[in-house]
């Protein structure tokens, strides 16, 4: 089932614009070469299928090829100057 926190979850993902739920339908809003497209699922959904139509979102708008161009042309900061603290108590 979609939950509410789920729901919000699935808004996190830098690719998606927004989610709507309507009825017993989540409207995912994205865009793909400067249109916006809809992917709808049920509320009865399951785990397996929520996966599988976020990864066809990725798969349909090339999301890792273009996250791969943007590291290799120094968008991300992909080095760790800092290593983690850890405290013992």
């Amino acid at each position: 089932m979609l939950y509410k926190w789920l729901r919000e979850y699935i808004k996190k993902y830098s690719f998606i614009k927004d989610t709507k739920f309507t009825g017993a339908t989540l409207h995912i809003y994205y865009d793909h070469d400067g249109k916006e497209k809809i992917k709808r699922l049920p509320y009865r959904t399951t785990k397996t299928q929520l996966i599988r139509a976020i990864d066809s979102i990725k798969d349909e708008i090339g999301f890792e090829e273009d996250k791969l161009q943007r590291i290799k042309s120094g968008q991300y900061d992909t080095k760790n100057d800092s290593p983690p603290i850890f405290i013992i108590i």
